[in-house]
């Protein structure tokens, strides 16, 4: 068996190579990650299998490599903690694929519940500590030494989006931490990971339509430098909906993160809410 080092940079390896053939396969590449056999069917069966005494509720940043439980779908889902309030896990935020994203990421994206958090599987009681403080270094050999950051802005009236692109701009912001700023939408994340989660709300839609929702990076004129994966939903004449799209990444100093979207057939009218995770 490894040690809690040991599970997570397992599962940072498969995410830096590339390695896909994860689809649907959190359970699996859980207990791999620490070295242990195959066991129950799903992540729903484990967690019920865990004794009480490392049954644990749940916590923002459980200590590093413990096993993260989440109710939703028919199995349920699991991941490794990073121990900052990141997870490691399949699925997320690319399918059939190991990825790293906030805690909140399988709540946020597929509606799942946030369970608890374990220091056993499959039989073995398993070396970690106890739970964090979200922001907070996980180990001592933290060699990022980044605290993590949450915030939340929305939109008060909504914003109408045809079928030219368009920068998604907010009007309200809470700050959960410090230091987080915000100008109509444009994200300084300096030099930090990031996880964003756009909640698009659908409030009135003329016709049928297909939403495009794309984060990109700017420089310090404004012209777009990358852009990660565009997320699109089919949308109903009248229908009110809501979507979640997100996007986990890295962006320098000297860059800046804005999101754009599109109504490909028929206009929209959407009020956004955006969540933003950097460390």
């Amino acid at each position: 068996m490894r040690d809690a080092a040991g599970a997570v940079a397992w599962m940072r390896d498969q995410h830096e190579r590339g390695a896909t053939g994860w689809r649907g396969w959190c359970l699996r590449a859980s207990r791999t990650a620490w070295g242990l056999p195959g066991g129950w069917n799903s992540a729903n069966d484990w967690w019920a299998a865990v004794p009480a005494a490392h049954r644990h509720s749940w916590s923002d940043a459980p200590p590093l490599g413990a096993p993260v439980f989440f109710a939703g779908g028919n199995w349920g889902h699991i991941g490794l903690s990073d121990g900052r309030g990141g997870l490691w896990h399949t699925d997320g935020p690319t399918a059939d694929r190991i990825g790293h994203t906030s805690i909140h990421w399988p709540r946020d994206r597929w509606r799942f519940r946030n369970v608890g958090w374990a220091s056993w599987l499959n039989g073995s009681v398993l070396p970690v500590g106890g739970a964090t403080q979200p922001g907070q270094p996980g180990t001592p050999d933290d060699s990022e030494g980044q605290d993590m950051d949450r915030s939340e802005i929305t939109r008060r009236n909504p914003q109408t989006v045809g079928a030219a692109w368009q920068w998604l701009t907010f009007d309200q912001e809470t700050r959960d931490t410090a230091d987080l700023h915000f100008r109509d939408g444009i994200l300084s994340l300096a030099g930090r990971r990031f996880d964003l989660v756009g909640h698009l709300s659908i409030v009135a839609a003329a016709g049928a339509s297909r939403v495009s929702a794309q984060a990109v990076v700017v420089n310090n004129s404004g012209a777009v430098s990358f852009g990660y994966p565009m997320q699109s939903y089919n949308v109903g004449p009248g229908l009110v909906t809501a979507h979640a799209a997100s996007w986990s990444g890295f962006c320098s100093r000297d860059r800046r993160v804005r999101i754009r979207v599109r109504s490909m057939d028929a206009p929209v009218t959407i009020q956004p809410t955006l969540t933003v995770t950097r460390w």
